[in-house]
């Protein structure tokens, strides 16, 4: 007598589980990039440009001293970390939304790839912006608050809330002008 052993299983089903991860695929460039930052050519108002400022600002460094600063050829700007904090506290989170936003897409035609970057994009500009304003240390110097309070006006509960002397906060501009980008290839990569 022979004996059957084993199990079947209806596997259609992974084959267009296949397709749809294909279709999926098509979405994605190839290699690409998805960035948080400032655009290369983006300024602030008296043309000087926003990212190189915040790179300074990220890793300190000693600038030439303003004229009206007597007595000072350069001055020592502290290193206010920002950018490193968010992508530490975050990029997990930014893998894993990407990671949800592929498996959902497998069921939920609607959902395109360039729709879960635009998710992850935001995100990460939602948290860097959050990591700028979580800046509160080393302290700006009295010079530079001062400086703040000639150049504007601030409202009486702005100043309560010490505004003046908030690091990263004089214009606003550069939280303002955040962007993401999608760009081609990956950094480092040859080829």
């Amino acid at each position: 007598m022979a004996v059957k052993s084993g199990f079947g299983m209806d596997v259609s089903g992974l084959e267009k589980l296949k397709k749809q991860l294909q279709q999926l695929r098509e979405q994605f460039p190839k290699e690409a990039t998805l960035t948080v930052g400032w655009d290369q050519n983006c300024r602030y108002p008296d043309g000087k440009y926003v990212a190189p400022i915040a790179l300074l600002q990220e890793y300190g460094g000693i600038v030439p001293a303003p004229p009206d600063m007597k007595g000072k050829s350069t001055v020592l700007i502290p290193a206010r970390p920002f950018l490193r904090p968010c992508m530490a506290q975050h990029e997990a989170k930014w893998d894993y939304i990407l990671a949800q936003g592929v498996k959902e897409a497998i069921t939920d035609k609607s959902l395109t790839g360039e729709k879960i970057l635009l998710r992850v994009g935001l995100t990460m500009k939602a948290d860097l912006k959050a990591s700028i304003n979580a800046v509160n240390s080393p302290e700006l110097s009295t010079y530079t608050i001062r400086k703040r309070l000639e150049k504007r006006s601030y409202s009486a509960d702005a100043l309560k809330m010490g505004m003046p002397a908030k690091p990263l906060q004089d214009s606003g501009y550069m939280l303002s002008s955040i962007a993401y980008f999608l760009r081609p290839g990956i950094p480092g990569k040859d080829g």
